[in-house]
């Protein structure tokens, strides 16, 4: 501490208070004895050495309402400006175990456009430790960018190597409802950060997936639209059978075997459609 005179104190000393939390995490807050009646005491750029890797996150509880990361993989040292108000530093002990997604399946596996569709994970833990048993290894299913179901009831501890499918089951049945095109799905594995791993730049996997257009039954032609054509067929068909030689299924909508009135409703039924 540098003094000037007895009104006028100057220190560049940094004090600290280390906390920790149950889930181990620990809470390192460093504020800069800031007793300065004429100036502001500058940020005093420090060093912090952790015996563990740790992943690190900071906030600033006078002028930022969030923590913001400052290393996302773990580290055994870092360095930090601290300021002559509190600086919270939110330090997580990392796990070796590491959670990737291996592959990204869905049911049915041809889905056509209003089906209910239903994705699953391989998950595999490429790393050397066991992860947590009793936490959730949540996965996050998106389509084109926008969430759209999640895996949420598995917490069996998954060992180093190991692999486990896990299905969406939210919300409500985890089910998408296709719409027809060509969609990116993206799964997330450990989404919100409940296990520590290794590495957290490695969650996600990503996919095309494929939808086809649900076709009108009555558009017996496949020209886009239900119309004299198609009930021309079917009248040019009727009453024949799969015995017969001139039979053509595209006049059988319904598949029985045999065109007749049934398929004939079905034409008329999506006329203009």
């Amino acid at each position: 501490m540098s003094t000037i005179d007895d009104h006028d104190v100057r220190t560049t000393e940094i004090h600290h208070t280390l906390l920790q939390r149950r889930d181990g995490t620990f809470l390192l807050i460093l504020w800069v004895d800031g007793n300065s009646h004429r100036e502001t005491v500058a940020d005093q750029t420090v060093t912090v050495n952790v015996q563990t890797a740790a992943r690190i996150r900071a906030a600033k509880p006078l002028t930022e309402s969030a923590f913001t990361t400052l290393a996302a993989d773990p580290v055994t040292a870092f360095t930090v400006a601290v300021p002559d108000h509190p600086l919270i530093l939110e330090i997580t002990p990392a796990s070796n175990s590491d959670l990737i997604v291996t592959d990204l399946t869905w049911t049915p596996a041809q889905p056509k456009s209003g089906d209910a569709v239903i994705f699953s994970v391989t998950a595999k833990n490429q790393g050397t430790d066991a992860t947590p048993a009793g936490v959730i290894h949540g996965v996050g299913f998106f389509v084109d960018g926008t969430q759209v179901a999640y895996s949420g009831n598995s917490n069996a501890s998954l060992a180093a190597g190991a692999t486990r499918t896990l299905t969406a089951s939210g919300p409500a049945d985890g089910a998408w409802t296709a719409t027809a095109g060509t969609h990116v799905i993206k799964a997330v594995i450990d989404d919100t950060n409940r296990i520590p791993e290794r590495s957290e730049t490695n969650n996600e996997f990503s996919i095309n997936l494929m939808v086809t257009a649900l076709l009108n039954p009555g558009d017996l032609n496949r020209d886009g639209v239900v119309d004299g054509t198609d009930l021309e067929l079917v009248k040019h068909q009727f009453g024949l059978t799969t015995t017969d030689v001139d039979y053509d299924p595209r006049a059988d909508p319904d598949g029985d075997g045999h065109v007749g009135v049934r398929d004939l409703n079905i034409v008329l039924g999506n006329l203009g459609r």
